[in-house]
């Protein structure tokens, strides 16, 4: 296919529509979508972020050294979106048509694609696509509506459950008409395992992995094995799923690698803990847990850190945190739903859902210096498709078919 330049230099001028500001980066999607745009800047690809979000304030859009072009504009309300379209998730439902201002402001930047991030976005990119008559792509990072059906089924009682359960019902009954993605020039999906949702509704998909290393080539130092044997999670302790699968770990497998290495420590760093999550966590201080709550600088804390570990059980599409590690050069222990869409590199990292095997690596890793030099070596070998410009490649040649 030959790629044309338009006026503006570049051939491929992304506008991407967010649900929700990419700034700051303190959850695993919000974190993906940044990772992908400087991928896709990296790659050559101009981007434009659109996001529809709860704040109409701009200054949270993107990261403030950005030079990427950002707008944003505030949902409509939880009542009003309900309301006038109670069959619809919210999370659809409530995003506003852009004004006049900002169609125009996107008009003058040209732009040749829109990107939605998420079914929820879809048909609020399917507008602009309409309007600016370009080609439109999905970018999926999860099976939205098992995803919402994992929130709901791990949420305590509440409004909080009743809402979870309203988004699962409708999204799932949305989301699998054939037709809500009329317009959709092509699926981006986060994995394979996600691919095969797209797939089996009869959409073109185009697999895309999120970038887990953000260095090219690390130049973060593996540790070494001489200091204290600490264990490190950063997470958002608002996901129950987050939140069971630390309990379990702190519970089943911690004490287990207490009793073979008594001065081993677990930190846990995130946003989100209930004031209950955060007094059962101190509760185990004496017992080698250390709660840091909200983790201002990760290299810092990581730089203490000996391993990794990632105990969840429910969730969809990568799980983000695997890209710490990775990062830092640090080896992972995780769960096999853990390890889910990672494909060669579920074998580079430690894995089991076993308590007992879990505890046991664990130990090795923190006590054996051969096998901690062997899984960051293996884990670092397997990572080059999760690199920046591995994917900014991906993105390109996903640009360059539409």
């Amino acid at each position: 296919m030959t790629v044309s330049v338009n006026a503006r230099g570049s051939a491929f001028r992304v506008l991407m529509v967010c649900g929700e500001s990419l700034h700051p980066a303190d959850s695993g999607g919000r974190v993906e979508k940044l990772r992908a745009v400087e991928a896709m800047v990296a790659a050559g690809v101009e981007v434009f972020v659109y996001t529809s979000d709860h704040s109409s304030a701009l200054s949270g859009a993107v990261p403030h050294e950005w030079s990427v072009p950002a707008v944003a504009q505030s949902r409509r309300p939880f009542l009003n979106a309900s309301i006038a379209s109670p069959l619809i998730p919210y999370q659809v439902s409530s995003h506003r048509t852009a004004s006049d201002s900002v169609l125009a402001l996107i008009s003058e930047w040209r732009p040749t694609h829109v990107m939605a991030q998420h079914e929820w976005t879809l048909p609020l990119g399917r507008k602009f696509a309409h309007y600016f008559d370009i080609p439109m792509l999905l970018r999926s990072h999860n099976v939205e509506h098992e995803l919402m059906k994992s929130m709901f089924q791990n949420s305590t009682f509440g409004a909080r459950k009743g809402y979870l359960a309203a988004e699962y019902f409708r999204s799932r009954l949305l989301f699998s008409r054939r037709g809500f993605y009329r317009g959709v020039s092509c699926v981006l999906p986060i994995s394979p395992e996600v691919s095969d949702w797209y797939s089996a509704l009869g959409l073109q998909t185009y697999c895309i992995p999120p970038v887990l290393l953000c260095r090219e080539s690390s130049n973060v130092a593996a540790p070494t094995l001489g200091r204290a044997h600490r264990i490190g999670f950063v997470g958002n302790l608002a996901m129950p799923g987050a939140v069971d699968g630390l309990v379990w770990f702190i519970s089943e497998v911690f004490p287990r690698v207490r009793e073979r290495l008594p001065t081993a420590e677990f930190h846990i760093g995130g946003k989100g803990a209930t004031t209950g999550i955060s007094n059962y966590f101190r509760r185990w201080r004496g017992d080698g847990v250390i709660f840091h709550g909200q983790v201002a600088d990760l290299d810092q804390f990581y730089r203490r850190i000996v391993c990794v570990v990632n105990p969840v059980f429910s969730g969809s599409g990568v799980n983000m945190k695997v890209g710490d590690a990775l990062t830092h050069n640090l080896p992972l222990v995780t769960t096999i739903f853990g390890a889910r869409g990672l494909g060669t590199l579920a074998d580079a990292v430690a894995v089991s859902s076993n308590a007992k095997d879990m505890a046991i690596l664990c130990t090795r890793l923190l006590d054996d210096p051969v096998f901690h030099a062997q899984q960051v070596l293996g884990q670092s070998r397997a990572s080059s498709a999760f690199t920046r410009s591995a994917v900014g490649t991906l993105y390109r040649r996903a640009l360059e078919g539409f």
